[in-house]
């Protein structure tokens, strides 16, 4: 049985000016974001997108088709706009936030402030799925900066959870067929970690290719998850790039 994403708060002041939605990396969930809630202004509302298949939704089968899934997280963020609203994928995540976007801006519904996009090569870069075949050649397992989410030394059914989830998404970006669209009229914010060996300049900054914006890559210390231990400068700079897109 398959079902639908869901959003998970995270922080939930009384007034916010912003909400950011976050779009989880592979094989996890709104946990990966939950630090964060410390790091956050008050004038930010945060949540956190729940897939199927992960973490509080196991019992659920994950998606595999990117498409569906990026329609239905649309649906769902729509009808759940209150605050203007702005996007922060990270990995497979911000495939997601991308796609979710798009669909969005062809429904002619509200679009984000902001779309962060980090972690992950341009979607029309050869790089991602030259990438993604690495990861499935590499095994998940063996990549420990892919799966810093992943329970420690517990080979029991959480363990599993967590490895089908991450194979799931995995799957969900190399179905992922790109196609030609026109700009979004949404500003980009680019990060990545300085020793991430998924994610070059070029191809993150490719993803300049896709909004009527500048968008120019910001590195931090770390590799892949990076967004880990540079969390507070990190949330820095996107609670910077939130208020600037609002102004």
């Amino acid at each position: 049985m398959s079902s639908r994403p869901r959003i998970v708060p995270l922080h939930t002041p009384t007034y916010a000016a912003a909400h950011l939605y976050c779009f989880t990396p592979a094989g996890s969930g709104p946990s990966a974001y939950r630090s964060w809630a410390a790091l956050l202004p008050d004038d930010i509302r945060l949540s956190a997108i729940l897939l199927p298949g992960h973490e509080n939704h196991p019992t659920r089968l994950p998606h595999t088709n990117p498409d569906v899934l990026a329609r239905d997280i649309a649906i769902l963020i729509n009808t759940a706009r209150d605050e203007k609203a702005a996007f922060f994928g990270h990995s497979v995540g911000a495939l997601l936030a991308f796609e979710t976007t798009r669909h969005l801006s062809a429904a002619d519904r509200p679009l984000p402030v902001l779309l962060a996009l980090s972690g992950l090569p341009a979607v029309h870069h050869e790089k991602l799925h030259e990438n993604m075949r690495t990861v499935v050649y590499d095994g998940v397992g063996q990549r420990p900066d892919m799966a810093p989410f992943r329970p420690d030394n517990n080979p029991g059914p959480e363990a599993n959870a967590f490895y089908a989830a991450a194979l799931a998404d995995t799957l969900l970006v190399l179905n992922y067929r790109y196609r030609d669209e026109p700009r979004l009229e949404v500003p980009f914010a680019l990060y990545a970690g300085q020793d991430d060996t998924l994610v070059t300049y070029e191809a993150l900054a490719a993803w300049s290719d896709h909004t009527l914006h500048r968008a120019e890559p910001r590195f931090f210390p770390g590799d892949h998850y990076y967004l880990v231990d540079s969390a507070p400068a990190l949330v820095k700079q996107l609670v910077h790039d939130i208020r600037e897109a609002v102004a």
